[in-house]
Order: structure tokens, then sequence, then C-alpha cells
């Protein structure tokens, strides 16, 4: 069996967790905003949110409150979307 060196074995660690650290930051950030309080309808809230948010790649979900039993509207989308493709179409 062959034996790893100090230098190799370090050398292997550093690779892995420089890539894990590039995942993280090249990851969307994720923002959310609440459109509608109560009585959410799936798919009003999913065109909701994709017209508001069209080129923030939105998406609208009904979420439960818990105890009251009512669903509320959230659109989930990326915070910095828009701002990337501006720069991605400048250069």
């Amino acid at each position: 069996m062959a034996k790893l060196s100090f230098a190799q074995m370090f050398s292997f660690i550093l690779i892995i967790f420089v890539i894990s650290q590039t995942s993280e930051a090249l990851a969307p950030k994720r923002c959310q905003k609440m459109i509608q309080p109560t009585n959410c309808i799936i798919a009003k809230c999913q065109s909701d949110c994709f017209s508001m948010y069209k080129q923030f790649r939105g998406v609208g979900v009904c979420v439960g409150s818990g105890s009251t039993g009512n669903y509320a509207c959230v659109c989930i989308y990326d915070c910095f979307a828009n701002k990337l493709e501006h720069e991605s179409t400048l250069g």
C-alpha cells in the first residue's frame, strides 16, 4: 500500500477546501417576500410572483401559518440575478 506524504495529504485537503468554498460563493443568494398574507391560491401566487420578479427568476409558494390554518403567498427569488445578467451583457 502506498504511503502518502504530509505534503501530498495537505495538497489534497487544500484542493478539496478551495473547491467547496468556490461552490458556496457561486450559489445564488435567495430572497423572499410575502405577497399575500392569507388565502393563498397556488396558481395566482405563482403567476403574481413570476410577473413581479421575472428578471429575478421568482417562484411563488403557499406557506402555512401553523395554528390559524391560513396560507400566505411567498415569493422566492434570486436576490442578485438581474444585476448579474446585466453585468454579463455589458462585458
